[in-house]
């Protein structure tokens, strides 16, 4: 069960949460998210996000508009890299030094 620890929380200062969150033109160069994880009704119009990151996993906040009071939470995790590679697939490149002679 989900417990939050009002201990690590803060009041924000008013503005705070406008001038930090990031803007809309960042949002797919700064993660590798489609445009398909929008809701449709923020899709066209300016908005502000922030990753969310929590002990459950990575979402996005979004603001329209930058309102701050209307928070629209998406279950995508930006930071996740569909095209990386994993460990299991790497593979190093061959020696360029000669192997050893054997006598």
């Amino acid at each position: 069960m989900f417990a939050p620890l009002p201990k690590y929380y803060r009041e924000c200062r008013d503005g705070e949460i406008a001038e930090r969150a990031y803007d809309s033109d960042q949002f797919f160069s700064l993660t590798s998210l489609k445009s398909d994880v929008i809701p449709e009704s923020l899709k066209g119009s300016p908005f502000t996000w922030f990753p969310v990151v929590t002990r459950f996993g990575a979402w996005v906040v979004l603001f329209a508009e930058g309102d701050a009071k209307k928070p629209v939470y998406v279950n995508a995790d930006p930071f996740h890299q569909p095209d990386a590679i994993k460990a299991e697939d790497f593979t190093p490149p061959a020696s360029t030094n000669p192997p050893p002679d054997n006598p």
